[in-house]
């Protein structure tokens, strides 16, 4: 992909969010982590924004920069790092309502499943290879690059419609 359909596609995935009520803020080119170092005044995830002039300006000087969707404000997210991961949370779930929501795929064979806020803070290791992110956390959204699959064929996180019985 190029640079300059890089940064399309960064900045207009970006201005969706926002325009969508979810605040983003820019990760690093091919990273997982702030954009803004605290040597440079950023906070982070307190920095995530709907604001769509500061996304701009962000994204107009760091074309490249991934996008990050600061969780516990317009939603939760399970974190399933495999699909071992999808089978422990199925089987924990045996017998309950379907969970229903939008899924992204990871590019590393995981899975972000979208769920509304609960007010609840992050949680690693629910399960085996299960996280959750909440209030006071964020993931990596799509469009973004992968840090470590960059040079792979699939390289960017991509939402999907269905998984495995799952609504969106």
């Amino acid at each position: 992909m190029s640079n300059q359909t890089e940064r399309v596609d960064q900045l207009a995935a970006a201005l969706r969010y926002a325009c969508q009520g979810v605040p983003v803020f820019p990760l690093a080119p091919r990273s997982k982590f702030p954009l803004i170092s605290a040597a440079n005044g950023g906070r982070g995830l307190h920095d995530a924004t709907t604001d769509a002039a500061r996304i701009q300006a962000w994204w107009m000087a760091h074309p490249t920069a991934n996008a990050g969707l600061r969780t516990g404000v317009a939603f939760d997210v399970i974190d399933l790092d495999s699909e071992a991961a999808v089978d422990a949370l199925e089987a924990s779930r045996a017998g309950r309502e379907r969970i229903t929501g939008p899924v992204v795929a990871t590019p590393a064979n995981g899975f972000h499943y979208f769920v509304s806020p609960t007010g609840l803070g992050n949680k690693s290791g629910l399960l085996p290879g299960v996280d959750f992110r909440g209030a006071a956390g964020y993931v990596v959204a799509p469009p973004s690059v992968h840090p470590e699959l960059a040079t792979a064929g699939s390289s960017t996180t991509r939402s999907v419609l269905h998984r495995r019985g799952w609504s969106s």
